[in-house]
């Protein structure tokens, strides 16, 4: 343990696990003695009670992040853990009780240092600073994968309506045609039908753009 002299009569040994208020000078019902007692059960209890929330507030926080399966957490959930440790931080760890003076900051400080309360709020925050960058760098790549998964489909779909328009247009506007101009004879939709194969078939041969898009038709089925 650490032995903290609180004045020329009483020293107190700190140990992990509580404390220890030793008088050095006879006379326990004197006045200064009294005067003591009545430290130990206020704000010296109230000093090791404070280490104790502390502690079980530092062991909430790193069970979470031990027994957690990365994979499953979210931009929400660690929302929620860096808010829990906020609260920590503002509300609960004090490295000085304020009005207490020096020897009781001594006190609180002993207590830290002999739980190591110090040094797991520093993991717990490098823990935290880490979590951070995974879900950051994982929720990054999620969405860089779906913008790339977006301008495929609309990549297919583009060239999908490219080769529909390619096959049916021609077909609309050279029987339009006939229609219009000559009489719907046998012959005049012979070569109506010859003319709409060729200029179907031309842009899937010839055109770049076009052929992609036809390999790429079973994806979408």
């Amino acid at each position: 343990g650490t032995r903290l002299d609180l004045s020329a009569d009483w020293f107190v040994q700190v140990f992990r696990d509580g404390l220890a208020f030793v008088a050095d000078t006879p006379g326990l019902m004197g006045t200064t003695h009294a005067r003591l007692r009545e430290y130990v059960r206020s704000i010296y209890l109230d000093v090791f009670l404070l280490t104790r929330i502390q502690m079980a507030a530092l062991t909430s926080l790193a069970d979470e992040l031990s027994e957690s399966d990365l994979p499953r957490w979210s931009a929400q959930r660690l929302h929620s853990l860096d808010v829990r440790f906020l609260d920590f931080r503002w509300r609960v760890w004090w490295r000085s009780v304020t009005g207490g003076g020096k020897v009781v900051d001594r006190l609180l400080n002993a207590i830290h240092g002999q739980l190591g309360l110090q040094e797991d709020v520093e993991r717990v925050t490098s823990d935290i600073d880490s979590l951070r960058s995974y879900v950051r760098t994982r929720l990054d790549a999620e969405v860089n994968r779906r913008n790339e998964e977006a301008v495929r489909r609309a990549t297919l779909l583009g060239g999908l309506w490219s080769l529909v328009a390619t096959i049916f247009l021609p077909w609309s506007l050279i029987f339009s045609a006939i229609a219009i101009t000559t009489d719907p004879e046998p012959k005049n939709l012979v070569v109506a039908l010859v003319l709409v194969c060729l200029i179907s078939t031309a842009p899937l041969v010839a055109l770049p753009g076009i052929r992609p898009a036809r390999a790429a038709l079973p994806e979408l089925r």
